[in-house]
């Protein structure tokens, strides 16, 4: 299917998700009009033009990732009455392409990926930021800050490749959605508030055997009860460092091969190896076996679970996990 007709989809208020072929160019008038339940949408790289009122009164929409590098025509119409919080995501080499275009500059646009150091690479999809590459991360500040800076309140995970030895002051400064972070084993410094008002934080694990060097400011306002793991013959070298230390929930767990474990994430729930994380405080959490029994009920933000196969919930929130 090259194009979608006219008012295809109009008022379809059930609608919440939509995926387009790679083969889709043009979007009709008033295509999406009135899909109010409509909370995100990614436009495939072939798509050339969108029509009048295309996603007007799609009131939910609050991320729209474009990937052509060239600006879609649009008319001053498409996005009437969206959310008024509506981020559009386009690909970081035309980003100023974007801003000049036509009707495209009245929008909050921002890059979905781009570069972070010499040999460093990011990118962002569905909550996840993952950087790519080699080397040292750049640093940043409150008046040039990161390049994902108008992401930070939907990263809920960060993906750290094993060869980045540094991550940059301000760096993730505010990601109030982080959940858990892992620090790859060849970290050799973290900057100033690089996770500063990180305050979603409920866990971290280090695989660097000589604790990086962080400021003060690094973890400024996140919860210094979370727990820390770090290799084992290393738990001493960060309970003696004079910053290290003030997270006084720290354990020991064996490298096996600089391994990640496997990691399993809904918005609220993460886990990791056999730790669980929630990422709401005083939530009531329920884990059920497989029959359906409940095998603990808990208001902790942090627990472990045997091996076996459960059923974690936080409200609406299921994740199935095998450990």
């Amino acid at each position: 299917m090259e194009s979608i007709g006219i008012s295809a989809f109009r008022d379809c208020t059930a609608l919440t998700q939509v995926n387009l072929g790679d083969e889709v160019e043009s979007i009709g008038n008033s295509a999406f009009n009135g899909c109010s339940a409509l909370v995100q949408m990614t436009l495939p790289a072939s798509v050339t033009d969108l029509g009048d009122k295309t996603f007007a009164n799609c009131s939910a929409l609050t991320t729209m990732t474009v990937l052509a590098t060239t600006p879609p025509d649009i008319w001053q119409n498409t996005f009437d009455h969206v959310n008024a919080d509506m981020l559009v995501l386009v690909p970081g080499a035309s980003l100023t392409d974007y801003e000049a275009a036509s009707y495209w500059g009245k929008l909050t646009i921002a890059p979905l990926d781009g570069i972070c150091g010499e040999n460093l690479t990011w990118a962002y999809a569905d909550g996840t930021l993952t950087i790519s590459g080699t080397g040292d991360m750049y640093d940043y500040g409150l008046t040039a800050p990161a390049e994902w800076v108008d992401l930070t309140p939907r990263i809920d995970t960060l993906s750290l490749p094993d060869g980045l030895t540094t991550i940059g002051n301000y760096a993730f400064d505010s990601c109030a959605n982080l959940a858990y972070l892992t620090i790859p084993a060849g970290m050799v410094s973290i900057g100033d508030y690089a996770f500063g008002h990180c305050i979603g934080l409920t866990g971290i694990r280090s695989y660097a055997t000589y604790p990086p060097a962080i400021t003060e400011g690094t973890f400024y306002d996140v919860d210094k009860s979370i727990i820390v793991y770090v290799p084992e013959q290393s738990l001493d070298d960060y309970k003696a460092h004079p910053v290290w230390n003030e997270f006084f929930n720290m354990r020991p767990f064996q490298v096996e091969s600089n391994a990640v474990p496997n990691i399993k994430q809904q918005k609220s729930i993460l886990v990791v190896g056999n730790e669980v994380h929630i990422n709401r405080k005083m939530t009531e959490v329920h884990v059920f076996d497989l029959q359906g029994r409940l095998v603990l009920r808990t208001t902790e933000t942090c627990f472990t679970l045997p091996q076996g196969l459960f059923l974690i919930q936080v409200g609406s929130e299921v994740v199935k996990v095998a450990l």
